[in-house]
């Protein structure tokens, strides 16, 4: 039984073998090319003058076989289309629809859409075709554009977003190194000339020129920063900056975010995307001062860096490579911190593939007196005094005392007797008197006057800071020196709080 599509299709054709004129109105009304194609005999195809006119020929001059039409589509697509007209012809219920690429008259790339439908017998066996060619040149150069315009867009979004990530690295790095500046540093150059001292600046020199772990251990005080500073200095990131990341003064809820930054809207707080130190410092050096005092949870984090060169911001779906060199201190024994369980064994590993010790004051005595000279000349600008020298019997009684705050501690001793001292040589204590030969007893005295300035010292920032050891705004960052040693201290003083 005949379909209602299959009597429409015999309709249309019978019509068109009746009616040559409707051939003419189509050809002439339509912007397509318009074909038709008897199967059972393939002599008798017809093609519409505007499908020769798409590609370029004069259609007085074409012949209307099949194969003159086949033989200008690309050989890439002709495989294609003869598959899909083969399929076609063989089920109605699979379109004969797609878009070919034709070879133009002068050499180029016709996009056409090639439709047909074919009229089938009472067997269902196709037997005609009729269709139509449509253009698609100029859509698919516009599709081309569009796409093109959108890859540039994709390019320079790319570019934004690069770009406004490097303006908040240098401004970040900007903010970072004006701080740097700003910050007070305690010593401009490395001052001595005793045997121990030397012994350390040789391992600092080995070490700069490679890219090597440095782990610098020793006391609060003895001059850890400098080395570092030293270290970065004489290597070849010296063009990079040097981040210094001090793991005791940073708060601990927010220390991963200043090691690593973190993305906006990370945590409640976090109103805009914040640079980490770690890519700070990319190509350069990471100064990690007091590691010891980094929790077990970031430990593992830096570890990652150190293994992979990894890191990953807080709130971020992606990691980050990172190219830094790290240099850690600490005046904790990572030894029994790690037989206790508070610091990790494969960490302390990899950072003390280069150990290198900053010896205490007491072990460079005869440096003594030249730092002593070098504060001087420092702080008698500072307050405002000329002072030539310092009294033999002060420098003896520098020499002889033991400096458990070493050199940081002889700096602030130097500061506050120029402070105090009335003439142009410098006495280091209000009233030192003369002690002749009496070292001992002359380091007696100035260790209790010591104790005194420094008791009022730690009152003084304690009272200021609310009496915080450790956190943002705590005394020990006032005084300079680690929250542990100021425990430390207080014990030592009978400090409490009332």
């Amino acid at each position: 039984m005949e379909t209602k599509e299959h009597y429409l299709k015999r309709e249309l054709y019978e019509n068109f073998a009746r009616d040559s004129t409707i051939f003419e109105f189509l050809q002439l009304g339509s912007l397509d090319g318009i074909w038709y194609w008897d199967l059972e005999n393939p002599e008798h195809e017809w093609l519409s003058p505007r499908f020769w006119e798409i590609l370029g020929f004069d259609p007085a001059e074409m012949p209307h076989q099949a194969s003159t039409w086949q033989d200008l589509i690309d050989p890439d697509d002709l495989q294609t289309a003869i598959e899909n007209l083969a399929k076609h012809r063989a089920d109605p219920n699979h379109p004969y629809d797609q878009i070919v690429r034709y070879r133009h008259k002068n050499g180029s790339r016709v996009w056409v859409r090639c439709r047909g439908i074919a009229i089938r017998d009472d067997n269902g066996n196709a037997i005609r075709m009729l269709g139509a060619h449509t253009d698609l040149t100029e859509l698919k150069r516009t599709e081309e554009k569009l796409r093109q315009t959108a890859l540039e867009l994709e390019a320079s979004n790319r570019k934004l977003v690069e770009a406004a990530r490097v303006r908040a690295r240098l401004q970040a790095e900007t903010e970072y190194l004006r701080e740097d500046i700003n910050r007070e540093h305690h010593f401009d150059e490395i001052i001595g000339k005793s045997t121990a001292l030397v012994a350390t600046l040789e391992k600092v020199e080995k070490a700069a020129k490679t890219d090597a772990t440095v782990l610098l251990l020793g006391e609060t005080g003895t001059g850890k920063e400098l080395l570092a500073r030293a270290l970065h200095a004489q290597s070849n990131r010296t063009k990079k900056p040097l981040v210094k990341i001090d793991c005791a003064t940073l708060p601990s809820g927010l220390i991963e975010s200043e090691l690593f930054g973190h993305e906006k809207g990370a945590f409640t707080g976090a109103q805009k995307t914040k640079v980490g130190r770690f890519e700070l410092a990319d190509g350069g050096t990471v100064f990690l001062d007091e590691i010891g005092e980094l929790s077990l949870e970031l430990q593992v984090k830096l570890l990652r860096v150190l293994q992979e060169g990894v890191f990953q911001r807080l709130g971020a779906k992606r990691e980050q490579k990172v190219d830094v060199r790290i240099i850690a201190a600490t005046n904790r024994d990572l030894r029994q911190e790690m037989r206790e369980g508070r610091f990790r064994s494969d960490l302390y590993y990899r950072l003390s593939v280069f150990p290198i010790e900053s010896p205490p004051l007491r072990d460079r005595r005869e440096d003594i007196p030249l730092l002593a000279s070098y504060f001087l000349s420092r702080f008698q600008a500072t307050v405002g005094k000329k002072i030539d020298t310092i009294a033999k019997s002060s420098l003896e009684a520098l020499v002889a005392y033991g400096w458990p705050g070493n050199i940081r501690e002889l700096q602030n001793v130097i500061e506050r007797s120029a402070i105090l001292n009335s003439g142009d040589t410098l006495i280091v204590q209000e009233v030192l008197g003369d002690f002749g030969d009496q070292n001992r007893e002359s380091a007696k005295s100035l260790t209790q006057d010591l104790e005194d300035f420094e008791r009022a010292n730690i009152l003084r920032a304690l009272e200021e800071s609310d009496w915080k050891v450790k956190g943002e705004g705590n005394a020990a960052s006032r005084l300079g020196i680690n929250p542990n040693t100021l425990r430390s201290r207080m014990n030592k003083l009978g400090i409490s709080r009332p």
